[in-house]
């Protein structure tokens, strides 16, 4: 069986400086209002995906490797760092029925 990709985007707190994850295809509650997300310091949560992306910029370089890193740690073996998600990414999360 082939693995699909799960995108994900990898983002620094411009303020704070935390490094996290955001799943865009993901899903967090119903209806679809939060995205899936991998915080460096808590852990797994919901996350508002269009004021995260205002409030953070992309991680690049060794914080882009520590949150990967943290990932592969949780298990994650299938994921395609993008840089931002495409329209039908966001569509998919908003319109999902599966939670």
């Amino acid at each position: 069986m082939i693995k699909q990709h799960l995108a994900v985007m990898l983002r620094i707190g411009k303020r704070s400086n935390n490094l996290f994850a955001l799943f865009p295809e993901e899903p967090a509650n119903w209806p679809g209002t939060l995205c899936s997300c991998y915080d460096l310091q808590d852990g797994h949560t919901g996350a508002d995906y269009e004021w995260c992306i205002q409030m953070s910029k992309p991680a690049t370089g060794p914080d882009a490797e520590r949150i990967l890193e943290a990932l592969a740690r949780t298990g994650y073996d299938n994921l395609k760092v993008i840089k931002r998600a495409s329209h039908t990414q966001y569509a998919k999360l908003t319109t999902s029925e599966e939670i």
